[in-house]
Formats: C-alpha cells, sequence, structure tokens
C-alpha cells in the first residue's frame, strides 16, 4: 500500500515517519527514516501489509514534523457475513390504526456465521429482532406495518451484525387511508335538569367500510395525551388503596401476636402492581355527570352502534364535557360534545358596588348590604375572606348563613384601613348549589398624614475605600398625630462592612492580598436613629453614615416606612461617589547591604498619598520557605496615610543565606488589593569574623610514660600532661557555634608518627569541642597533650563555625623520657624463684604462702649475718644519691625489660606478693633503709606552680597507674 505526505506549505518540512513493530504491517523504507518535502510536493510511504488469519486488523503510522504529529490510522477487513435482504419493501395501501403484516426469507450468502439484530422505526416492526444464522442459512422474517395516522409513511430496516459489517438498509413504505366511519349526530345537549334529577339521549355509530371496526370511548384526544396522563398517575398519585387498611389479616396476626411486621416489601409490591395496571388501563371515558353505554364494541361492515347517554346535575352550572371515540380504520379519535345545565338556588345582592369615599387612616367604618333569595329553594351562603392586605381590614357579620326562599339576609360590614392610597376589593358570597357566586365590589381611598425630609438630596461627595462618612439630615410631622417610624436604605445587604480601622488590626488577613470576600451584600450604611416615634408637629435629627466596600457611584433612597400606614411614604435621595486613592512608595529599593546571617536589620519604606483622601495600606506577610534567602516582616505591617502626607512602614530584615539578594515586598492598598504596591530589598549576606587566637600554641617536650620491669623500680612521681588555652574571637555580629576538631588533629598526628607498635597511646582532649559565641565574645578551648617518648609532631586543631569557614591553629607538640638512676648497681633480692617457675607454679595459695614465709626468714637470717661481720650492704629499696643534671651515665639509666610473651598476669601479682613480703621484712630491721627518696625530675619554668605539677585522674580511655613497690607507673 503506498500513502502520499504532500506539503500544502510554502517551505521544506522534514518529516519523520515511524511505525510501531507489528509482524502484520511493515514500512517499505527503514522506519524512524526523515523525509524532505519540498513546498507542493509529495512523498510516498509504501506499507507491507501481511495477514497471518482472516479476520481484522489495525495500526497506525506516525508522521512527524517540526510543528506537528500526524496520526495516521490503518484498517484491514477480512471477511465479513452477507444477508439477502430486499432494497425495498412496499405495502401500498392500508387502513389506518390496523397492522397489515409481509413475511421475508432472509439467506446468509457471506462466508462467515452472522448475528445481527434488526431494527426499523414506527410504525413498522419486526420478528425476530435478534439471531443468529450460519452461512448459507435461512431465517423467515415478519414486517408489520400499522400506521397510527393517514397519509404516506416510509422507513428503513436496518440489519447490523456482530462482525463489523456495515449494516444493511431495505427502504419500507407504505400509505394509511381513512375508512367510512362517523357519528350521528356527533353533539348532544341535554335540557336543563335538577340536581335530583337525570336525563337521557341516544347517537348511533355508524360502519360504512368494508372491515370490522373495533370502537372505545376515550378520555383523551389523542394517545399522546392519554399516555402523559398515565405517566403523571405513575408519578404523582401514589397508590391509595396500597395502606394497611386493605390488610385486616397480617394486621390481626400483629395484635394477636404482638408484633409489627415490615409491610415495605408488600407496600412496594402493590405499588409496582398498581403501575403495571396503571399502564394497561385503556383510559376509557369517565365523568361524574355524563355516563355513556356500551362503552366499547366492534361494529361489523355496513353495520351501526346504539350510543346512550345520560346527564346527572350534582349543582346548579352549566356541564360540558367531550367523549372521544378510538375507531380502527379512522386516524383521529372521533369527539362527542356533551352539553348540560343544572338548577338551584337564586342569591342576588341588594347592591354590586360600595363606594367609602375618602377615609383617614385607622378610622372605624360601618356599612350594610342585603343578600336576597329569588329561588324556590333555601340557598345556603358563606362569606369568603380577601387574601389582600387591605382585604384584611374587612369584617362580615354574620359570614355564614342559610336564607330562605324569598327571603333576605342583612350583613354588616366593618372597615379600618391601615394601608394608604386607593383601593378596589372584591368579596365573593359562596352559595351552596348556585354555579356563580355573589359578588360585592367596594372601593375608596385611605388619606396619610404629613411627614418630610429637611433636604432634597443628601450628597457625600467623594469617600475613600473603608473610612466612615456621616451627614444629617432632619425628619419632621407636620400633622396631628403622632407617626412611629422605621428608616431603611434601599438596595443595602446585611452583612457588616469593613472599615479601614478594623482592618488594620487584621494585618494577618488574606483580604490585603485578595480582597474582602463577603457572602452576601455588604451593609454600607449606618442610621441613626433607625426609627422612633415623633410628636405631632415634631422632629427628628437623623444621622447617616456611609462606609463604603465597592468602588462605585451611589444613588440610593433613605426610606420611611410608617407602622401601622404604610411603608416608603417619604423618602431622601443619597449620592456619593467611592474612590481608593493611589498610593505610592517614595523609594522602590531599601538597600541592606553587608548583613551577617541571621541579624535581624531594621529599614522603612515610606508610602505617600499625593490625593485628597485619605488611604489604608497593609504590608503584605512574606510566604517563607525553607530555603528563603532573604526573612522579612514588619512590626507594625499596617496604617493609615492622610492626604498629601507620607507614613513610614518600618520592616525588620534577615538574610539567612551568602551572596546578593533581591526580594520583591508587596503593600497591599485597602480596597484596590489586584494592584500591590512594590518595593525591592536589596541585600548580602556575610559571615560573623571568629578567630582562634593565638595561632601557635607552643607546648614545648612534656615527660612521656615508660615502660617497666617486674622489678621493684625507683619511686618517681610522673608529670601531669601539658595544657594550653586558645582563644577564639568573635566579632560584634549574632552568635555563632562553633566545634573544634579533636578527630582531624589526632588523624593529622597519627600521619606524622612513623611507628604504631608503641605500648603507649597518644591522648588528646580538647575543652570545650562545641559552643556558642555571643557578639564581640571571646571562649579559651583547652587543649591537652600526652604523647610517646621522644615523639615531636606540629597537630593542627581545627575550629568549624556553622554555616562558615574553618580555622586552624598549630600546636607543637613533644615527649620526652623521664630519667631515674640506681645506686649501688647491685641489689641482692635473695634467692628467688624464676620467672619461669613462678609461671608453671600450679600449686595452690597455702603452698605459695609457706614458700614466702621461708624465703623472708632466710633473708632476714642472712641480713643479721652481713651486719655482725660489718660488710657494707644496700638494703632492698634504698634510693642512691641523685647525679647531677646532664652527668648521668649511660649504664646507670638502663632499665631492665621484660618480655611481653613471657608475662602473664596471674604470676605477675603472685611475685609482686612475695616481693612486697620481703621488702617489708627488710624495712622492720632498718628504719633508715625504710626512707625512700624520690627521684626528682627537672622542671621546666611552665611548671613551676604545684597545681599544676599535680597529676590529673585518669580519663576515660587511658591507661590507670599501677602501684609497684610504692611507685606509681602509668
Amino acid at each position: 500500500m503506498v500513502l502520499s505526505l504532500m506539503n500544502k506549505d510554502k517551505f521544506l518540512h522534514v518529516v519523520k515517519v515511524s511505525m510501531e513493530s507489528s509482524p502484520y504491517f511493515q514500512l517499505v523504507s527503514s522506519s524512524d527514516a526523515y523525509r524532505a518535502v519540498p513546498p507542493g510536493a509529495s512523498a510516498p510511504v509504501r506499507i507491507r501489509f501481511t495477514p497471518s488469519k482472516n479476520k481484522d486488523y489495525c495500526h497506525e503510522l506516525v508522521c512527524l514534523t517540526a510543528r506537528e504529529r500526524i496520526v495516521v490510522p490503518i484498517r484491514a477487513i477480512g471477511a465479513r457475513a452477507v444477508l439477502d435482504f430486499p432494497a425495498q419493501l412496499d405495502f401500498s395501501k392500508c387502513p389506518v390504526k390496523v397492522s397489515t403484516q409481509q413475511t421475508l426469507l432472509v439467506r446468509n450468502v457471506g462466508a462467515r456465521a452472522a448475528r445481527y439484530q434488526l431494527s426499523t422505526q414506527s410504525p413498522f416492526s419486526v420478528v425476530p429482532a435478534t439471531g443468529a444464522l450460519g452461512a448459507g442459512d435461512t431465517v423467515q422474517v415478519t414486517v408489520a406495518f400499522h400506521p397510527l395516522a393517514s397519509g404516506a409513511h416510509c422507513g428503513s430496516l436496518a440489519v447490523c451484525c456482530s462482525s463489523g459489517e456495515e449494516r444493511i438498509h431495505t427502504k419500507l413504505q407504505g400509505e394509511a387511508v381513512d375508512v367510512n366511519i362517523g357519528l350521528s349526530p356527533n353533539s348532544v345537549e341535554l335540557d336543563k335538569t335538577f340536581t335530583s334529577m337525570s336525563s337521557h339521549r341516544t347517537l348511533f355509530i355508524e360502519n360504512r367500510s368494508n372491515i370490522t371496526a373495533h370502537f372505545q370511548w376515550k378520555a383523551f384526544a389523542t394517545e399522546e395525551e392519554e399516555n402523559e396522563a398515565k405517566r403523571r398517575q405513575c408519578l404523582l398519585r401514589p397508590p391509595k388503596e396500597v395502606s394497611q387498611e386493605n390488610f385486616p389479616e397480617e394486621k390481626e396476626t400483629e395484635k394477636v401476636k404482638g408484633f409489627c411486621g415490615d409491610h415495605s416489601a408488600l407496600l412496594s409490591s402493590m405499588d409496582k402492581e398498581k403501575m403495571v395496571k396503571v399502564q394497561e388501563d385503556p383510559m376509557l371515558f369517565s365523568d361524574d355527570i355524563f355516563f355513556l353505554e356500551p362503552m366499547e364494541g366492534e361494529i361489523r361492515p355496513n353495520c351501526s352502534a346504539e350510543i346512550k347517554v345520560t346527564f346527572k346535575p350534582l349543582e346548579a352550572l352549566e356541564y360540558g364535557s367531550v367523549a372521544y371515540c378510538s375507531i380502527s380504520g379512522c386516524e383521529s379519535r372521533l369527539p362527542l360534545q356533551l352539553r348540560g345545565e343544572g338548577q338551584g338556588p337564586l342569591v342576588e345582592l341588594s347592591s354590586h358596588t360600595l363606594n367609602l369615599g375618602n377615609v383617614f387612616v385607622n378610622t372605624p367604618h360601618v356599612y350594610e348590604v342585603k343578600l336576597m333569595n329569588q329561588g324556590a329553594i333555601d340557598a345556603p351562603f358563606t362569606c369568603l375572606p380577601s387574601a389582600t392586605n387591605l382585604g384584611l381590614c374587612f369584617k362580615f357579620a354574620p359570614e355564614e348563613g342559610i336564607i330562605a326562599a324569598g327571603g333576605s339576609q342583612s350583613v354588616q360590614i366593618s372597615f379600618s384601613a391601615t394601608v394608604l392610597g386607593s383601593f378596589e376589593e372584591e368579596f365573593q358570597f359562596s352559595v351552596a348549589g348556585s354555579p356563580t357566586p355573589a359578588i360585592l365590589t367596594i372601593k375608596g381611598s385611605v388619606t396619610a398624614p404629613s411627614l418630610h425630609f429637611d433636604l432634597a438630596e443628601l450628597d457625600f461627595g467623594d469617600i475613600s475605600f473603608g473610612f466612615p462618612y456621616t451627614q444629617r439630615c432632619r425628619l419632621t410631622n407636620s400633622s396631628a398625630v403622632p407617626l412611629t417610624f422605621q428608616l431603611r436604605m434601599s438596595d443595602d445587604g446585611t452583612q457588616p462592612a469593613v472599615d479601614s480601622v478594623d482592618q488594620i488590626r487584621r494585618d494577618t488577613d488574606p483580604a490585603w492580598s485578595k480582597g474582602i470576600h463577603f457572602h452576601v451584600e455588604p451593609r454600607e450604611f449606618t442610621i441613626n436613629p433607625s426609627g422612633g416615634t415623633i410628636l405631632p408637629q415634631g422632629h427628628r435629627d437623623i444621622e447617616v453614615t456611609l462606609c463604603s466596600n465597592t468602588v462605585m457611584e451611589f444613588y440610593r433612597r433613605l426610606l420611611v416606612d410608617l407602622e401601622g400606614i404604610g411603608k416608603g411614604v417619604a423618602s431622601l435621595i443619597i449620592t456619593a461617589r467611592c474612590l481608593v486613592p493611589e498610593l505610592q512608595v517614595s523609594s522602590p529599593v531599601v538597600l541592606c547591604d553587608e548583613c551577617h546571617l541571621k541579624v535581624p536589620y531594621e529599614r522603612k519604606i515610606l508610602i505617600r498619598n499625593p490625593s485628597h483622601l485619605p488611604g489604608c495600606y497593609g504590608l503584605i506577610p512574606q510566604k517563607r520557605k525553607e530555603d528563603s534567602a532573604v526573612l522579612y516582616s514588619s512590626p507594625k505591617p499596617c496604617g493609615i496615610v492622610q492626604p498629601q502626607s507620607t507614613a513610614e512602614i518600618p520592616v525588620v530584615v534577615a538574610v539567612q543565606a551568602l551572596g546578593t539578594h533581591r526580594t520583591n515586598v508587596l503593600i497591599g492598598v485597602f480596597g484596590d488589593e489586584r494592584n500591590p504596591l512594590r518595593a525591592q530589598l536589596r541585600s548580602s549576606g556575610r559571615l560573623a569574623e571568629i578567630s582562634p587566637s593565638p595561632r601557635l600554641a607552643e607546648l614545648g617536650r612534656i615527660p612521656a610514660p615508660q615502660p617497666v620491669d617486674e622489678l621493684h623500680p625507683p619511686k618517681f612521681k610522673p608529670q601531669p600532661p601539658k595544657e594550653r588555652r586558645t582563644s577564639l574571637d568573635c566579632a560584634a555580629t549574632r552568635w555563632r557555634h562553633f566545634r573544634t576538631g579533636q578527630e582531624e588533629a589526632a588523624r593529622a598526628l597519627k600521619e606524622v608518627q612513623d611507628f604504631t607498635h608503641s605500648s603507649g597511646a597518644e591522648s588528646f582532649n580538647i575543652l570545650p569541642l562545641p559552643g556558642v559565641l555571643q557578639p564581640g565574645e571571646s571562649q579559651q578551648v583547652t587543649s591537652t597533650f600526652s604523647g610517646h617518648l621522644n615523639t615531636t609532631c606540629n597537630v593542627p586543631e581545627l575550629c568549624h563555625m556553622e554555616g562558615g569557614s574553618t580555622s586552624e591553629v598549630l600546636v607543637p607538640r613533644a615527649a620526652s623520657r623521664v630519667s631515674s638512676s640506681l645506686s649501688p648497681q647491685e641489689i641482692n633480692c635473695g634467692s628467688q624463684a624464676s620467672l619461669r617457675d613462678r609461671r608453671e607454679l600450679k600449686e595452690p595459695a597455702q603452698k605459695v604462702e609457706e614458700e614466702a614465709k621461708a624465703l623472708e626468714e632466710e633473708e632476714r637470717r642472712k641480713e643479721e649475718e652481713r651486719q655482725k661481720k660489718g660488710k657494707k650492704s644496700v638494703s632492698v629499696g634504698k634510693q642512691p644519691p641523685i647525679p647531677a643534671k646532664g652527668k648521668t651515665k649511660t649504664r646507670e639509666n638502663k632499665e631492665t625489660k621484660i618480655p611481653k610473651k613471657e608475662t602473664k598476669i596471674p604470676e605477675r601479682k603472685e611475685s609482686k606478693a612475695s616481693e612486697g613480703k620481703k621488702i617489708k621484712a627488710s624495712e622492720k630491721k632498718d628504719t633508715k633503709a625504710s626512707e625512700r627518696k624520690e627521684t626528682k625530675i627537672p622542671e621546666k619554668k611552665e611548671d613551676k606552680d604545684p597545681k599544676k605539677a599535680e597529676p590529673k585522674a585518669p580519663k576515660k580511655g587511658e591507661p590507670k597507674a599501677i602501684k609497684k613497690g610504692g611507685t606509681e607507673i602509668p
């Protein structure tokens, strides 16, 4: 298949032709290819169709240009069923309202089975309407022609198959004619008949045709009216028969068993049955006055039927009705006019018109009329009241009664007018049995007292939106009676208006940006007083206040209602013009440079009013978001600017982000919210200046902890870690949060160290870690360091400021050895078990104690022998003299080290216990030897303070000092 794309434009277009992947449809050229189509030229598109089954296929071809997207649907239709219907079916001439039928033999000449549906229009019908017909099968179809109106009729028989074939239409035509059937006569008029009697007449229906005619007396002229009456009867008139009174058996069952059943289902069922009956009702003629017999029947060809008419009047009225005879063979129902008149009592008035002339308001008047019965029977009468306001002012006595034949009845009429003006009222006296009432007409005029204003017009001139203005007038009563009045304004609303003072108090009201929303019209006028009583020849001063919430020109009336007299007796014209002053921003750009972040700054926006009317303004609240760069508000956002003056709006600005910002500020004008004033805040944000002092903290060299052996070492007091305090200074700005980087400092020191196998660990401590600096405040930060032996490093301490930069302080740190010496070089500790033996010792604790006692005795004995011989010996634990600074020999500074792999915790505890007992035994013999001198460590000038020299308690995570032989070893 070939499809042509034509370019009807004046320019070259590039077209992209594409098609979704399908096993049945493919583009001969490559898909998604672009084609250039010159103006007025066409480009062919070839599509290959490869069907797999005999069925319908569909697909889409998409042509995309730079300006539009064209979708071309592709359809392929498979095999179809074909039903052999004639092209035309003619019924010729047929009697109207008579059904004529023709039968068709339909064959499926297609290659596919068909499920068909037949449809036609009135007055044609077809049977069957639906069915299924296989290929080559036949079926009989009956088409009926039942015209309800005479003349030529045509229609169409539509055949629709479910497989998607096109509809087959067979033309239907026929002509309906009326036959010769009529009424004789077609109008019946009966004589006057008393209400207690009846009269009769006879008529005929003549059939002069060759068909048998069926007739019915109907109540409606057409079938459409009859159907409409049925519909109204089903919808508007509930079935009266369906009630619990019609179920006596169920009612008695409830009384005996003592429960109430649910009749909703039963009532619903009865309601449906009633609706079905209404639809099946032939709607025959029915009347309470006229009766026809028989109501329906058949008339043979060239025959007639006799019909009897009966008239029974209920009242003395003229009755008329129409019965319609529906006859087959006649298009229209034949109307039968029925007329009759009933005779009743005759009542007349002595005067049909009563003229009262001029009467005063609220003044009682009494009049009299007579009712006369000129008939031969009694006449019951009733006075029908009037529904008008003035008709309620009339009273009749008596209001009802019975007038004897030939007699009369006097009726008194009382009248007290409460409404001003001329009047003419009709009052009816209804007589039972009489078709028309007796009518009495009363007319006259009611005058009112004099009441007037001292001004012809009350002009407010130009007024400002939302500002109240007051004018005064005087209402004078020039009559001789007191008047109670009520004032009201024409075309005024009910919801109170909003004035500028109330609007200023609501600074967050959305009316500043969206306008005032009223559910109903606003009440813009206030009248004081709005009512009261004015004495004869008196007056009352009236104040009218106008607070307009509508920009418009006012032309209203102040109306005066008098109690008991009327409404709108007097009026006063009120005019005004409401305007909104054009306010201006004196300086539309407000500068706020070099602002510290989150620090409030106050600026002022000037509002100028060059008009002659006061204006009301309000700062529209800012729509804040989480990422708002600038926040602004006002402690006094609303106000009033007088004519030819200027007002100030204080604005508090807080910059939240670094950089330069431009923020639009909207100022609403009361009454002109759609055109707010605009100002621009130009601001820039910067950080607070926080710097550490000093930049370099020198700690010098500090003692480092040393490993010790299992022997009794010399006693020494380790130096505490050195501290260095650094000061953080903050410029005069808002509070700033800082956090010193202890982890960064530890990480920097670890990078410069070459060894990681040391038994000790570096200790860093910075206090405080976080904090808050007020403007102009300084904060001391203490840095503590405990290092390894002979370690020198420069560790940077980092101070992070929240939302800002990071400052660095370089702290040089060094750790040195603590020197100690032993004199003499040889220490006799007696006979002791080797470390390996003690590690392998597994005897119980009692045996260990016995051996310790034996060693102690042996040591004491050897000591006594040495003292007797006069040999010089040094007790264990005696401290040698302290060598001079810098002259300590290297051999004396050596310390015995115990390999870690041979050390076990239980054996060390046992050796410590035995060694401690030996030392105690030797100290008992020699008191001089029990005194120990502490090794003094040279102190630097920085450590002269004794408080600083005291060792601090170990912190969490640091190793505690172990006491061994009176010496603390960290």
